[in-house]
């Protein structure tokens, strides 16, 4: 049977502030050979994302999931990580 993966996290990108050029997201921990997807609330007007990417639409605070596919050996895995997003005055 699968077992648990790995604690997944989702790295640290700091504060940002509206008008930032768009940035990547990135995990470390979890297990195994399973694709990382990333997912926010639909019109959330902080951010939208093209895989990893994410293109800053707004300010506010916004949380994003990363989900970790299992494999033969890991269940799934899934973290979450609040972005704020600061107004640019």
């Amino acid at each position: 049977d699968p077992i648990a993966q790995n604690k997944l996290t989702i790295n640290s990108v700091g504060v940002k502030t509206y008008g930032d050029a768009a940035f990547r997201l990135t995990t470390s921990g979890g297990s195994g050979s399973g694709n990382v997807t990333w997912s926010v609330p639909e019109n959330n007007g902080v951010v939208k994302l093209s895989g990893n990417q994410v293109t800053i639409l707004g300010a506010g605070t916004v949380t994003i999931t990363a989900k970790k596919a299992g494999d033969s050996t890991y269940l799934p895995a899934e973290a979450t990580y609040k972005l704020t997003v600061k107004p640019s005055f």
